[in-house]
């Protein structure tokens, strides 16, 4: 009997979709593989909590190395700092020491931040990590108590979860919400955003909408229709991923994400996979694929299952996604839960506290999802996107008593 030294794999970020790939992998793979999660923190970051960060909560510490414990893979406190595809291997940053890795595999899992944009001399907030969201906590604070508004750029889903949350947290903050469409579109049906906007403008958010923001000025947004004065800015407006991708010379998208096929694997450099914000596949593969973490997480695991297959010589599946629904707490007590099609499509809505306690539950499931998968390596799974209809008959095929 032959033995083969064991693939090395290493995972770039331990997000949602990282550290997934990484329990789930060394679990299905055992002695094939050798997993090594790198990561700047030993701590798992809740990004999705951030908003309530901003607002005073302190989350539970989730230790990268409990999370890990048992599946076999290794944790290695650092980060990826280039990519050589032509020889195969990672430069690792470590506390300031740089060194060149070989690696059998690569996922790259190494998320996103908030595109900012800023002209103009000022400077925006945002919530990319807990630093910053503690430090927007602060602004908020400080801004209220000068009688001066917070102003958030942006119409998504992180902010109105954000300004939703710092109103209701903060006495006496006032704030205005600038967006270059209307709070909620696309995200959410209409009658879910309607409920959104009530919502905002009951708590006293001045909704500035279809007017796109220009720049930022000390103590004022520059937008289209004139200045939108604030003592401090919040910034939302998009998201851009990881640029490991691009600056290595891989084919990106408009947001930066890694360009990967139907596999999750880079179509010419079948060694390197991506999951989560870093990457997006070139070809549809179900629902829309957007920046999060209900498609961050079957990414990461579609991943890991492929590379058991690929060590153990078998072909990669094709990833499928479908959507079932969106989710957005506005504060503690109330919330919109927009379900959808598999395709994406947007169908009836859930409004008010029940819909508050279910994006709570989403929110713990998470958590919950990867404590569970360090023992199960299969415990997530999730709705494949919507079958294509198959092309009509032809009469040749009818006589034949064939399907086409």
């Amino acid at each position: 009997m032959s033995h083969h030294a064991p693939a090395h794999v290493l995972v770039a970020g331990a997000g949602y979709a990282g550290i997934i790939a990484a329990q789930r992998l060394a679990r299905r793979a055992g002695d094939r593989v050798r997993v090594t999660l790198v990561n700047p923190l030993p701590h798992l970051v809740e990004r999705i909590r951030l908003h309530q960060v901003a607002a005073g909560w302190t989350p539970r510490e989730r230790r990268l190395a409990d999370l890990l414990r048992g599946t076999g893979a290794a944790l290695r406190l650092g980060r990826v700092v280039a990519i050589d595809p032509a020889r195969r291997r990672v430069e690792l940053d470590e506390g300031g020491a740089r060194t060149w890795v070989a690696v059998d595999h690569l996922v790259l899992a190494a998320g996103s931040t908030t595109r900012v944009e800023l002209r103009g001399g000022g400077r925006a907030h945002r919530l990319d990590t807990p630093a910053s969201a503690q430090a927007l906590g602060r602004a908020a604070r400080e801004v209220a108590g000068r009688g001066q508004r917070l102003v958030v750029v942006g119409g998504g889903l992180t902010a109105i979860e954000a300004v939703s949350e710092l109103v209701d947290a903060t006495p006496g903050l006032r704030a205005a919400l600038v967006c270059r469409g209307r709070v909620g579109e696309g995200a959410l049906g209409p009658a879910a955003a309607a409920h959104v906007r009530a919502a905002l403008v009951g708590r006293g958010v001045e909704l500035v909408e279809e007017t796109p923001a220009l720049a930022v000025e000390p103590g004022a947004v520059v937008t289209a229709a004139g200045l939108v004065h604030g003592g401090a800015v919040l910034w939302t407006a998009g998201f851009a991923a990881s640029p490991l991708a691009a600056v290595a010379g891989l084919a990106v998208d408009g947001a930066g994400r890694m360009l990967v096929a139907d596999t999750l694997a880079v179509a010419d450099a079948p060694w390197i996979w991506g999951a989560g914000d870093a990457a997006v596949p070139a070809v549809p593969v179900g629902a829309p694929v957007v920046m999060s973490c209900k498609i961050a997480m079957p990414m990461g695991a579609h991943v890991a299952d492929n590379l058991a297959r690929v060590v153990r010589g078998r072909a990669p599946a094709a990833f499928s996604f479908g959507d079932v629904l969106v989710c957005a707490s506005l504060g503690r007590g109330d919330g919109v839960v927009q379900r959808r099609d598999r395709a994406g499509g947007n169908r009836g809505a859930l409004r008010g506290r029940p819909a508050a306690w279910i994006k709570e539950a989403i929110c713990r499931g998470t958590v919950t999802t990867l404590v569970a998968t360090r023992r199960w390596a299969g415990f997530l799974r999730w709705f494949d996107g919507p079958r294509p209809a198959l092309p009509a008959a032809t009469p040749a095929q009818l006589d034949a008593g064939g399907l086409p």
